[in-house]
């Protein structure tokens, strides 16, 4: 089991900095046979343009799988019909959605969320493959009804993502949203805590997709006494991997694991 590094894009650090930085875990995670160095989560946060981040590293690391992450939190539809297009066009495929923690249980907690859209309409979009999807009707072009002059132009029709979500399993109400992204065609799930129901878990893998656990390395210490308990956990739920939000690329907890 692999166990992947994901990182927010920084509010205030040097660009170039915090590329080398990245560079430098990447090369050095990659002498830990357990940890998954050759993939990397990069989530947007209130920091620099994380797509350019993502970018940048496909780029200059061949061998690296990056991943973009976002949330429905910070962006209305027409905000992520954009990203959409960015990312198809530059060749980014692989992307995490999310809900987004509320602003109040961040450190901007007087910021105003937005979320227009939740992740089951989202993935919909992204996995029916047109962003016309993504456009309400309209007197002069009805795009809901795919009535473009150029129906097969790259502009109105995004490829294929593998796309992941992060999601809860607490409740029942959660398991009933993981049905509905599994049907949708989510490729794989990422459980934002461990929970002691594994049903989802089981129900997940069964449906033959791919599932990890998420936690945050602030959790060292407090919800679990090392990272190699974590760890313990995470194999016996039998999950696809481990992903730890580490705080900075510089100092983290999976340099001394």
């Amino acid at each position: 089991m692999n166990i992947i590094p994901e990182i927010e894009s920084p509010l205030s650090e040097n660009y170039k900095n915090f590329l080398h930085e990245l560079k430098v875990l990447s090369d050095e995670l990659g002498k830990n046979k357990s940890i998954k160095a050759d993939n990397i989560i990069i989530e947007q946060n209130f920091g620099f343009n994380a797509i350019l981040l993502c970018k940048t590293l496909s780029d200059e690391n061949f061998n690296t799988a990056i991943t973009y992450s976002f949330n429905m939190r910070d962006k209305n539809r027409i905000s992520l019909f954009s990203d959409l297009i960015t990312l198809n066009q530059i060749g980014l495929k692989n992307i995490i959605i999310s809900e987004g923690l509320h602003p109040m249980k961040t450190v901007f907690y007087s910021a105003k969320p937005v979320y227009d859209i939740d992740v089951v309409a989202f993935s919909s979009i992204i996995k029916s493959k047109s962003i016309n999807n993504l456009i309400e009707n309209s007197s002069i072009n009805d795009l809901s009804k795919n009535n473009v002059t150029y129906p097969n132009d790259d502009t109105y029709n995004v490829g294929d993502f593998n796309l992941g979500v992060k999601v809860t399993a607490s409740a029942p109400i959660d398991m009933a949203k993981i049905k509905k992204l599994v049907y949708i065609g989510a490729d794989s799930f990422i459980i934002n805590s461990f929970t002691d129901d594994i049903g989802a878990v089981k129900y997940i893998k069964k449906e033959g997709r791919k599932v990890f656990i998420h936690i945050n390395e602030l959790e060292i210490g407090k919800t679990f006494n090392s990272m190699k308990e974590a760890y313990d956990k995470a194999l016996r739920l039998e999950v696809d991997g481990l992903i730890i939000k580490i705080i900075s690329a510089k100092t983290n907890i999976l340099k001394k694991f």
